[in-house]
C-alpha cells in the first residue's frame, strides 16, 4: 500500500509516519509540503502506479487542498483506486460540506489523527481491494 501525506507541517507528517509504521510495516509513505508538489508527483504516475491513500491538508501555501482537488478533477487519468482523506485543523462547517460534496474525498478528519482512525482507513481501503 502507498500513502501520501500532503501537509505543510513537518511535525504532523512525521507523527503520521510514525503512527503508520506502528500499524503496518509494508506501507510506503511519501511526503509533500503542499498540493503543487503532490500534483507534480500525480502527473508522473499512471493509473497502475498510484497512491492508495492521500491524506490531504486544506490550508497549505503554494497550492492548498481544495486547489489540489480541483486540479485532480481536471486530470485525464483514472485514479479510481486512490482514496483522498481531508485531514485538517479546520472546524469550519463549509470545509466539511465541501469535502462531503466532493466525489474524490472519502472522509474529513480533524487533526490530530488518532491511530485508530488510521487503522479504520487502512481496513476500509484493504477491504475494498479484495
Amino acid at each position: 500500500m502507498k500513502v501520501w501525506i500532503v501537509d505543510d507541517n513537518a511535525v504532523f507528517r512525521t507523527l503520521v509516519k510514525m503512527q503508520i509504521s506502528k500499524i503496518e510495516k509494508n506501507i510506503t509513505v511519501e511526503e509533500f509540503e503542499h498540493g503543487k508538489s503532490a500534483m507534480g508527483a500525480v502527473l508522473k504516475y499512471d493509473s497502475d502506479n498510484q497512491p492508495d491513500i492521500i491524506l490531504l491538508d486544506i490550508n497549505m501555501p503554494v497550492m492548498n487542498g481544495w486547489e489540489f482537488i480541483s486540479a485532480y478533477d481536471k486530470l485525464d487519468v483514472n485514479f479510481d483506486r486512490t482514496w483522498i482523506y481531508i485531514v485538517t485543523s479546520s472546524i469550519d462547517p463549509k470545509d466539511f460540506e465541501r469535502a462531503r460534496d466532493s466525489e474524490y474525498v472519502h472522509d474529513f478528519l480533524v487533526k490530530p489523527i488518532e491511530i485508530d482512525n488510521l487503522k479504520k482507513i487502512f481496513t476500509k481501503v484493504n477491504s475494498s481491494r479484495t
